[in-house]
């Protein structure tokens, strides 16, 4: 068995949809989109400080299986009406933003 399966993580992938809640407040709906298997990795090299500051303890960096992650969302970037800021990931109980998409992996950070 390949070294690389072991690592691999799952994360939920979620749709934020803005809604009037009952009492005229505008909310929050999390649709899940789906769960993925994915490699996490923290950064912490000097391009990545220099990007992120000290943010950097709150950014991860995720790869999924064959890419289909990085495809979906990498189309997000720059559609006003289905925006990347719509989607959220759940990983370990925590919810990330999207920060970048690149063909090979994801930056998401922590809220």
């Amino acid at each position: 068995m390949s070294k690389q399966l072991i690592r691999l993580k799952s994360i939920k992938l979620y749709n934020v949809v803005k809604t009037t809640l009952y009492n005229g407040d505008i909310g929050e709906v999390e649709n899940i989109i789906g769960t993925y298997k994915v490699i996490v990795q923290e950064l912490d090299d000097a391009v990545s400080a220099t990007l992120y500051g000290a943010d950097i303890n709150k950014i991860l960096r995720i790869s999924s299986i064959h890419k289909i992650l990085e495809i979906l969302l990498k189309e997000k970037l720059n559609n006003s009406l289905d925006n990347i800021s719509n989607y959220r990931i759940e990983y370990q109980n925590n919810k990330y933003k999207i920060v970048d998409v690149k063909s090979k992996y994801i930056h998401i950070e922590r809220i």
